[in-house]
């Protein structure tokens, strides 16, 4: 026999569940909550439109930020804007599956965030390495050799990175193909 004392959740507040964990994952992968609560309620509408109120709606953001970060989204591919007759609203829907969506959030990353951080650093690693030979006093040497050191852990670790994120990348690929 059915527990009628058992609380009987509206299917909006299951789907909001859902769409917030994914919002979480994306927020501790660096990837941003409002990104992963886009996703998700674009995921559990795959097959339909969906609208920028909708997505105001179950995200809980302003309609400015929702309507930014779409942009930026389906500036990546990872959505179409979709026109429907008659209705001046806009509307997207996904492309493409979940793991593809994060991975090629993660490539552009790369792009945007991890090779300008390179560049910057290996751009002044000549300069404190001729600081560490020729700076007027034997502090200033000093200093910038701990900080030439420090520059070349924290390239170090950048370039660890941006190889683990292109080693995962083909792994997803292989994946993919295998699992298509």
């Amino acid at each position: 026999m059915p527990n009628n004392n058992a609380k009987i959740r509206k299917s909006s507040d299951i789907e909001r569940d859902i769409v917030q964990h994914i919002g979480m994952l994306t927020k501790n992968l660096g990837i941003g909550e409002l990104v992963g609560l886009l996703l998700g309620t674009l995921l559990l509408h795959k097959d339909e439109p969906v609208s920028l109120e909708y997505l105001t709606e179950v995200s809980r953001y302003s309609k400015s930020s929702v309507s930014m970060t779409m942009k930026t989204l389906s500036g990546l591919g990872l959505f179409d804007t979709v026109k429907i007759e008659g209705d001046r609203r806009r509307y997207y829907m996904i492309k493409g599956k979940f793991r593809d969506i994060l991975l090629k959030y993660m490539l552009e990353i790369i792009e945007i965030e991890i090779r300008p951080m390179l560049n910057l650093l290996n751009e002044h690693i000549p300069e404190l390495e001729r600081l560490s030979h020729h700076a007027s006093t034997k502090r200033e040497q000093e200093k910038a050799r701990n900080l030439l050191d420090k520059v070349k852990q924290i390239r170090d670790e950048y370039e660890d990175l941006l190889h683990f994120i292109l080693y995962l990348s083909e792994c997803a690929e292989n994946f993919a193909k295998n699992h298509t």
